[in-house]
């Protein structure tokens, strides 16, 4: 299954993940289709700004979950 927050695919979540997911949501840089389903961590079916703060605050333990995930 999907890791959510896990953009990189290196089995954590971590800035980076947040990083690429906001790069990735400004086309900046294009996701895989794996990749993208990890970072749509707020379940609206795209990769927003949202996701990539979202996944910022799950890396720093801000919140324990995701939207998606309840």
């Amino acid at each position: 299954g999907v890791l959510y927050g896990d953009t990189d695919g290196s089995g954590d979540i971590s800035v980076t993940d947040a990083l690429l997911t906001l790069q990735g949501s400004v086309a900046k840089i294009n996701l895989t289709a794996e990749q993208s389903a990890a970072a749509d961590v707020d379940g609206d079916g795209k990769v927003t700004v949202t996701d990539a703060l979202l996944i910022l605050q799950k890396s720093v333990g801000k919140i324990q979950s995701f939207p998606v995930e309840k």
